[in-house]
């Protein structure tokens, strides 16, 4: 493998995991701003605590 290849792969990793942080990031601040009845309704947060303490 070359140089500009394993640059490449490295970098477009790179650009994915930023792309992938973001919309969680955006899809967290979406669903945080929904009226507390529906929070309710799905079980915001603490369905989400719990799964990000199992996936650890």
């Amino acid at each position: 493998m070359s140089f500009t290849t394993a640059f490449f792969d490295g970098l477009t990793r790179y650009m994915s995991h930023r792309h992938d942080n973001r919309v969680h990031r955006e899809t967290i601040q979406a669903i945080s701003e929904l009226p507390p009845h529906l929070l309710r309704d799905i079980g915001w947060p603490n369905a989400y605590d719990r799964q990000r303490t199992y996936r650890r």
